[in-house]
């Protein structure tokens, strides 16, 4: 009854907005990517709070840079931020024909298969890079993962893209729970999934990322525990020039999990920052990472 509701006057410009979409999806890949780094461009104008969580969060993570250096990952990020959006609608609407004429060079992907051949299921452990919606896709249409996400606010759009994403997906998983994702991997599953977010003190434990003391979700080690999975570190990133795609799957963490929180956090979080120091301007830095303060911190982010 819902999806009937959908075709009511109310929801006509935002079909209209959706054809608009998915009419971009027809231009030549490079003119798409132009077209998002335009866009970026424009929402480093439009949003100026969003300018000033980026400009923080590259000031604590690089101190040692100079003021240009961090304005020049600043501006990448947010052309890396518009062209996100257009991987986003290529993942989405593009055809199979001409998605699949992208060039993408992925390392190590028998190391999921290897996973599963020995019963155990894998955690594709990654980060939020800004490609990080076209490298599901990616995934999605060379091996069967299922994918953590966080739900919309937004029903209509919400249902619109895990419609798409289930063509070539497997089953979502909700962040908030973690019992389907433990019995995925029970199961043998492969997870894609991406814990560098804050979700607030409760759920993580305090460990540098960047230098900076960061809640570091504590589920990655519960996941593995509870669960008995792989957890394989996942590694994505955009070739120069609109070359196309690259991903590594590093082999799987040993002693993973340690049984002690702290250190299976920093292990991650290492991994991910000697990744973001390659490739800084692909990092999502409008992200509040550092939200969460130790006791007795101040925030380290401007009111609005």
């Amino acid at each position: 009854m819902r999806k009937l509701s959908w075709i009511k006057p109310t929801y006509w410009l935002l079909w209209l907005l959706v054809g608009l979409l998915r009419g971009i999806v027809l231009l030549p890949y490079r003119w798409q990517m132009k077209l998002g780094r335009g866009i970026g461009r424009l929402m480093m104008r439009l949003l100026p709070y969003r300018l000033k969580i980026v400009e923080t969060n590259l000031n604590l993570c690089f101190p040692e840079l100079s003021t240009e250096a961090k304005n020049k990952i600043a501006r990448e990020s947010f052309e890396a931020v518009g062209m996100g959006f257009m991987e986003g609608l290529m993942a989405w609407f593009m055809s199979e024909k001409r998605f699949n004429k992208i060039p993408v060079i992925i390392h190590g992907l028998d190391r999921l298969a290897k996973a599963r051949e020995a019963q155990k299921g894998a955690l594709a452990c990654g980060a939020h890079f800004t490609c990080l919606e076209i490298m599901g896709r990616i995934f999605g249409t060379r091996v069967p993962i299922d994918y953590v996400y966080k739900r919309s606010k937004n029903s209509f759009m919400e249902n619109l893209v895990e419609g798409s994403r289930a063509s070539y997906m497997q089953q979502r998983l909700s962040h908030l729970d973690l019992k389907p994702m433990i019995r995925a991997l029970k199961n043998n599953h492969n997870v894609w999934y991406a814990p560098d977010q804050d979700f607030g003190p409760e759920r993580s434990v305090f460990v540098d990322f960047m230098g900076v003391p960061t809640a570091t979700l504590r589920a990655t080690s519960l996941l593995a525990k509870v669960s008995g999975c792989k957890v394989i570190p996942v590694l994505f990133n955009r070739l120069p020039n609109d070359g196309g795609y690259e991903a590594t799957l590093l082999a799987p963490l040993e002693n993973f999990p340690s049984g002690d929180d702290a250190k299976d956090a920093r292990i991650y979080n290492q991994i991910i920052e000697e990744h973001i120091r390659k490739y800084p301007g692909q990092y999502l830095w409008a992200h509040r990472r550092f939200k969460s303060r130790p006791e007795g911190t101040p925030s380290v982010y401007p009111k609005r």
